[in-house]
């Protein structure tokens, strides 16, 4: 039996930056993971060790650490986040508490609120998303800084068409509105885009995934800029996305 397991292979590729970055995961035994971020150079950059339940991650620039936990009490699923910045234990513990659960259990209605504390910042957050015959999707989120003037409100539906896949609407009187779209013109080739007239900006991701043995992902996306005074100085941004499954 193998000591080791490849689970995914990614790399990303940043065509204006000219930087290279790879994602390796990997099962070690049956109830552990691990993950790893290459950069160009070959260095290291994020280490993770997963289990069930449980997490630990490490960002060696940031000298920072990140620490999950998951669980279940009666009726709602349970999540703890301690996140240690510069590695600088005494703002242990502050973790960020996380409660998901469901209100409406109805055949064709559901729902999924999750309500969320942070300790460290003291921030409370709040989102509710309700399912309506398995094609429309409704969510409001919020949170106790901004309150009611910083919700963000979500709507979208599954058409189901090869020309338009998922068509969605989401506003907030910050960001404004932005339109989603997302088709799947022939088999195995997905396309997104992203309009947002306030910030006057366009995001567009395309992935093509080849018949092979292997699940895999080849990716293009490219975000940029569309007139106006807001777009001065933003340059366009592109990547390309490479993935493997096995």
């Amino acid at each position: 039996m193998p000591l080791a397991k490849v689970d995914t292979v990614k790399s990303d590729f940043d065509i204006p930056k000219d930087k290279l970055t790879g994602n390796l995961d990997f099962t070690v035994s049956k109830h552990v993971k691990f993950k790893g971020r290459v950069a160009l150079n070959d260095k290291l950059v994020r280490a993770e060790v997963a289990g069930r339940g449980w997490s630990v991650a490490y960002d060696i620039p940031k000298n920072s650490a990140t620490a999950i936990m998951t669980g279940r009490i009666e009726g709602a699923d349970i999540k703890l986040t301690q996140f240690v910045p510069d590695m600088d234990w005494n703002v242990v513990p502050s973790p960020e508490l996380e409660l998901s659960t469901k209100l409406i259990k109805q055949d064709d209605w559901n729902d999924r609120l999750r309500l969320k504390y942070d300790f460290r910042s003291r921030k409370g957050s709040m989102q509710e998303r309700v399912f309506i015959h398995k094609i429309h999707k409704v969510m409001i989120s919020m949170d106790n800084t901004t309150n009611w003037d910083g919700a963000t409100y979500f709507a979208r539906s599954k058409l189901g068409y090869p020309l338009c896949h998922n068509l969605g609407l989401r506003y907030s009187m910050a960001g404004g509105p932005v339109v989603r779209y997302k088709m799947r013109p022939i088999p195995r080739l997905k396309i997104k885009t992203e309009t947002a007239p306030k910030p006057q900006t366009f995001f567009a991701s395309i992935f093509y995934r080849p018949e092979l043995k292997e699940s895999a992902d080849v990716g293009l996306t490219i975000n940029t800029p569309f007139g106006g005074s807001k777009t001065k100085g933003k340059k366009t941004a592109a990547g390309i996305a490479l993935r493997w499954k096995f």
